[in-house]
Parts: C-alpha cells; structure tokens; sequence
C-alpha cells in the first residue's frame, strides 16, 4: 500500500487534496524527483494565483521512544515501540510497535503558504500569514478564517539566537536543504527537507537519515545508578542486560507521566535515559541529591542519528559488516566507523525497520553524516525527519501533544508490566498509582480515530491549532479531543490520536469530532496501532 499511495496522480481527491494541503507547509526542495518503486513520488500541486510569504510554526510530536506488543507506543522523537522484551531476549520476531519521545517534528518554519490552502499535516499545523494577508481573498472567493492566522510576534520569532544549540549535524543539514527548525531540548531539531508525503515515500520504500541530536541523553553512573533509575520509573530495570534498550515512562508522584525515555545499560553502573522533549535532568538531578545517591548525574556529549527504511539494514551492513543483522529489536553495540566512536542501536521513531547512531564524538558529526549519505546514495537515501503520517500509523504516540504531564501512566494502553505499581523497587508516584487503580483508573484512553467518509469539505478535516472536541449521539458534552491528525496513504482515510473517556474508548465506537474545517465529522475509534510494524 506505501508504494501504491506514492503513485499520487490517480488517487482520490481526499488524498490529493490532503497531501497539497500539507505540501503547502514547506518548500519543495531543489533536489528534483527520484524514482520510488515504479514512478516518481511527486504529486500534482494545487496552482493558485497568490502565494502569501510566511514564516510559520508547526508544532509537532516531541520526542519519545517505546517498544513492545502494546496498543501504542509513546514517541516523543526518535524510538519505536518494541516487542515483548523475552521474546526479543530469545530472538523471536517483533510484531509491535515502536515509539521515542525523541521528537520528530514540533514546529516548522515553512517559507511560503498558497492561500487556499490550510496545512493539516503533523500533530499541529499552521496556516499563517501577516494582518494583511488575511484579508485576501482566495480562490473561491472565501477569506480565511482570522483565527487560522499567525500574529506578527510570531512571524518575527527568532529560533537562530544562540539559546537554542545547534547539534554537531547542522551544517550537514543546511547544505542538504532543511527547510526549518524548531525548539527541541533547548536545541533546533529539523523539521523537514522536502515534503512529507516525499519523506514518506522514502521511509516506507528506501532509507532516510535523521538528525536527532535534540534527543539528549541523562547519564547515570556511579554506585547507586541502579537505585536512582528504579526510582525514577513504574517500569523495572534491574534485569536489564548490559546492551539491552528498554522504554520506560517517567513518573511524578501524582503518577503523571513526565517523559518517556529509552533506557540503555552500558555497564552495571552506567545507563543513558534517552529523552523526548523536557528539563528531566533538573528532576533526576533533584532526586539524587534528596536521596544523597553515590551517583553522578549529567548530560554527556552523545548525539543520535537516525537512519530508518526498509534498505536500512542493507546500509548497515555496507558500513559496519555481516554482523550487523544479529543485533536484536531494542539492542545495540558498543561500535566504530573510520575510528568515529558511536554506540550503534536497533531502534527509532518509526515503524519501519531502523537503527540509530549515538555518536560520541561530536567533532565528527558532519563526517559521520557524509560518510552515511555517501554510502547510502545506491539506495536512494534522502535526509528527513521523523515522519508524522508513518509514526500515526504505526500508533506511536507524541510526548508533549498525545501524552502530556496531566496524563497518568495507566492511561496509555502500555502492557501492565511497564506500568504497574506492583515493581517491587520503590518508585515515585508507586502509591499513588496503586489507589488510582484501587478507585477504578483508568478513567480515560489514548485511542486511535479513523474519519468515516463524508466530511462536508473535500479538503480534510482541517489544521489542528488546538485540539478538537470528541462527542458521542448520546452526549452532547465532550467526552475527549483530538492531538494528532493526518491522511494515510496506506490506510486511504484520515486518521486521529485522541484521548476518550474509558466509556467511549472501546474499538467500533462511533463517536463526532468536532474539526477545524469540516465542522462535526463521524469518526470510528480503533485499536492502536493502526497498522503493524513492518520490521
């Protein structure tokens, strides 16, 4: 279905329409086309008379990473969701989803915006323009909306200051064509080189690479670095093998969930928490000085690339030899390429078969981009970032916009084991969560929409500045919103991530969401993911 919903040309009006509208969000890149599957992923786009010059902010998924057999995944960036982690220990196939709060796409800097069309592209996107620009008629004759408009302060926002670091790749993005940034760990995470539906094309057919630098890591060493992670997460740790990744959620003493990092084990005494977008290490650094743990606490210089895609595997090899297909789903290698030290895992932020590369020699970082994309050009390599349209499909869900710091852990859908108040370490929020569940929590679930046909408008559901509410026939007050929305190629419908009361959570639910375009649209409530992964 990914290679077909590339041939773009004959297919439905919604997904024509929908994939222009999210063209619109960024500039074209100079690259020109290349061949994906039979034909070229290049859409027809919708031609108008004016083009509004703009500088808008799409805000995205954080970053986030998950693993396992589990409804859905959290990905605030970068990770996916792994399978049962004895089944993977034994080498058995993984069949779940992935997910990282690494975070992938959270705002956007799109150059130029066609006035008839308004983007729904990521988790939050954005049709903007200047006071003047909105009073411009568009083709039909309709002016848009003045709440779809970004302020002038806005467009005037500048994300170049030296506050917001610059990862080791930067300038490896810039001449390859990245169309924007936005804050991500207090660093400028890319958000797009061409399209997203270009993007997509390659993720599902070839091999992309990713600058996921902004997905910081808090290192853990010292006597008590065992002590202090149990501490921190509902998930157990101490089982852990030294090269085993492990997704674990981070909890407050509410039982809210803070970020959702991957754990890697380097040494009995040293682990990395892979984050999604938050200050985490201001909270852990609080938590080893309360309890006076031999532990010390910091960020180390260590930046992850990401290259995911079907021929990521065949890439791998080429640079590292044979032995790279024995790596296991959430395991990685201590490893060097042309003397670059890197830490090399078998995860990412997509539902595709992937790796990714924590570098650890930042001076580097435009070598080891080069020296991937060379190698990479005989499988048509393309740069990117973490794909929003790929990641829905696969249920991995966005830390900062699906899951936020007022949702608590029992409400994802995660296996019981990675949640449960039962571990027998200590852990914060462990007394809390063991009364929510003793009153009957969950009370709501993140869930997956599919729109039903029919919307009053051919144009999609419309850009999600905020989230829509979710209603039922039988009440009239809402009963859940909508956080993420895009077309799916593979699936031929719109589809949604939302958090609904436990009532109207259940699959086959019929339930209206209230959209930004269309007005009330019928959606039909499926279990996460909506698509297995591939690899």
């Amino acid at each position: 279905p990914h290679a077909r919903a590339c041939k773009l040309r004959g297919g439905s009006t919604h997904l024509r329409r929908s994939m222009e509208s999210v063209r619109s969000n960024l500039s074209a890149s100079a690259g020109g086309a290349r061949k994906v599957a039979a034909e070229p992923c290049k859409p027809e786009i919708l031609q108008t008379s004016k083009t509004v010059d703009l500088r808008g902010l799409v805000v995205d998924p954080g970053a986030g990473h998950a693993e396992g057999d589990a409804p859905a995944a959290l990905g605030s960036d970068l990770h996916p969701s792994a399978a049962d982690d004895d089944a993977a220990a034994k080498g058995a196939p993984v069949e779940s989803v992935e997910t990282q709060s690494a975070a992938v796409s959270d705002s956007t800097t799109p150059p130029a915006l066609e006035e008839d069309e308004f983007s729904e592209g990521y988790e939050c996107l954005n049709a903007g323009g200047s006071e003047a620009a909105s009073q411009m008629e568009v083709a039909d004759g309709k002016t848009p909306p003045p709440a779809k408009i970004l302020p002038d302060c806005l467009l005037r926002t500048n994300f170049s200051a030296l506050r917001f670091r610059k990862s080791c790749y930067f300038d490896a993005t810039v001449r390859h064509g990245v169309q924007g940034f936005v804050p991500y760990n207090h660093m400028l995470l890319p958000i797009g080189f061409s399209s997203p539906e270009d993007e997509y094309c390659s993720l599902c057919n070839d091999v992309c690479l990713w600058d996921v630098a902004a997905e910081r890591q808090v290192e853990l060493a010292g006597a008590d670095a065992l002590k202090l992670a149990e501490m921190l997460t509902p998930r157990p740790l101490a089982a852990m093998k030294i090269g085993e990744c492990r997704y674990a959620m981070i909890t407050d003493e509410a039982g809210k969930v803070l970020n959702d990092p991957i754990v890697l084990k380097l040494a009995d005494d040293r682990y990395w928490f892979s984050l999604a977008d938050s200050d985490l290490l201001l909270w852990i650094k609080g938590l080893a000085v309360a309890h006076q743990f031999s532990v010390c606490v910091t960020e180390p210089a260590v930046s992850p690339l990401a290259v995911q895609g079907p021929k990521s595997l065949a890439l791998m090899r080429d640079l590292f030899g044979e032995w790279v297909e024995t790596i296991k789903f959430y395991h990685f290698r201590e490893v060097e390429l042309d003397g670059i030290p890197m830490l090399l895992a078998r995860s990412g932020w997509s539902p595709e078969r992937g790796y990714e590369l924590y570098l650890q020699d930042e001076s580097r970082g435009d070598e080891l981009w080069e020296r991937i994309m060379e190698a990479g050009k005989k499988y048509f390599i393309q740069p990117g970032v973490p794909n929003q349209i790929r990641r829905m499909e696969g249920g991995l869900l966005s830390y900062g916009s699906d899951v936020t710091c007022e949702h608590n852990v029992l409400e994802l859908g995660l296996p019981a084991k990675w949640c449960s108040p039962d571990k027998a370490a200590d852990f914060v929020g462990k007394q809390t969560l063991q009364s929510l569940i003793a009153e009957g929590s969950p009370r709501r679930l993140v869930v997956g929409l599919e729109f039903r046909s029919g919307g009053t408008s051919d144009l999609g559901p419309g850009p999600l500045f905020k989230p829509w509410s979710v209603r039922t026939a039988s009440v009239k007050e809402a009963i859940g919103f909508v956080t993420s929305v895009c077309f799916s190629p593979a699936i031929g419908a719109h589809i949604a991530i939302a958090t609904l009361d436990i009532e109207a959570s259940a699959p086959g639910t019929v339930v209206t969401v209230d959209t930004a375009r269309s007005g009330p649209w019928e959606a039909v409530v499926q279990k996460l993911p909506f698509l297995p992964r591939k690899a």
